[in-house]
């Protein structure tokens, strides 16, 4: 009679895994030093802070990143402004500067 098993894993591998050790976050974070989600700063800022206000309307805040997007799109944004927003953090923003800071860190 063959024998399964319940795990996917070997008793090793599952012992590792009920490690608390193990199973904190990787990594150690520097309250100096930027995120690595930080992109640079982009060529124009100013340009392009004036665009991403362009295509998001007053009424679009509060709202989601994904919500952003969507009304980014019915303005007809730019690809560059969809593409920022496709890749901001999902929370939700009250302003364009919130947005900003988001992507690129405070304004100077």
């Amino acid at each position: 009679m063959s024998h399964q098993q319940t795990d996917k894993h070997g008793p090793a591998v599952d012992d590792a895994l009920q490690n608390a050790r193990r199973q904190s976050s990787g990594g150690t974070h520097h309250k100096d030093r930027p995120e690595e989600s930080a992109r640079r700063e982009p060529e124009d800022p100013v340009r392009l802070r004036s665009d991403l206000a362009r295509f998001l309307s007053p009424s679009a805040f509060p709202g989601t990143a994904y919500d952003l997007l969507m009304v980014a799109r019915d303005n007809n944004a730019t690809t560059e402004v969809d593409r920022l927003l496709q890749s901001a953090p999902d929370r939700v923003y009250r302003t364009v500067e919130e947005v900003w800071e988001a992507l690129f860190g405070p304004i100077d």
